[in-house]
């Protein structure tokens, strides 16, 4: 085997490590999401559980693509991809963190009614989960204007947290029983919103492979 097909099959297994990753970070937040909507205190706990996995997941990027720098010494398009499995690595880490702490508010409300704000909170939730399939695909298809879509998505969840956060303190004010759901129901909006930050620095690294600059798409 040539270097140049070492170097691309290294590259394709780390590839193979972040479409997996990709996948338990989605489905850890759509299952955190579905435990919120309802207010299943099994699958809430199953989501804290199954978080050692994506922890491995990114050790395992880490090791495989400082490997990768030190024994292929990749240049140009190539170095700058095997940085960005690192990166989007942590952002999919995270994004399953984030998962956990939805899921551990839910089981601190204990079955209360949601009312609106879960309608409002599923809204959010569904925006997450689009970002976050957006990100992948625009990450593994390195495609840049998917990428820069983003910043407008991540702009979207923003107004939706703030509208959320909003209405959430005007309740606590007319009802000071209900604001210890209040405020774990605040917790999981903001999960949501830092989880569209890192679907933005994902669609980031597109931009860094692709055009070697780095771009902010939080501002």
């Amino acid at each position: 085997m040539t270097p140049r097909q070492t170097l691309t099959t290294e590259l394709e297994r780390l590839n193979i490590e972040i479409k997996t990753m990709g996948k338990l970070a989605y489905d850890a937040v759509d299952q955190s999401l579905q435990a919120l909507n309802r207010q299943d205190l099994d699958l809430a706990d199953s989501v804290i559980e199954r978080d050692q996995n994506l922890n491995q997941n990114e050790a395992n990027v880490d090791e495989w693509a400082v490997n990768v720098i030190a024994t292929q010494q990749p240049v140009a398009t190539d170095l700058r991809q095997v940085l960005a499995f690192i990166k989007v690595a942590v952002d999919l880490e995270r994004i399953g963190d984030l998962a956990v702490e939805v899921a551990k508010s839910v089981t601190h409300i204990e079955g209360q009614d949601l009312a609106n704000e879960g309608e409002a909170l599923e809204k959010m939730g569904q925006d997450a989960l689009a970002m976050i399939v957006q990100a992948l695909h625009s990450f593994r298809t390195l495609d840049v204007t998917e990428a820069l879509e983003l910043e407008t998505m991540d702009n979207q969840l923003d107004q939706q947290y703030k509208q959320m956060i909003h209405t959430l303190m005007k309740h606590a004010g007319a009802d000071q029983a209900t604001a210890p759901q209040l405020l774990q129901l605040a917790y999981i909006a903001r999960s949501i919103e830092r989880i569209g930050d890192h679907c933005t620095n994902i669609s980031e690294q597109v931009l860094f492979v692709e055009k070697g600059e780095r771009y902010d798409l939080n501002s």
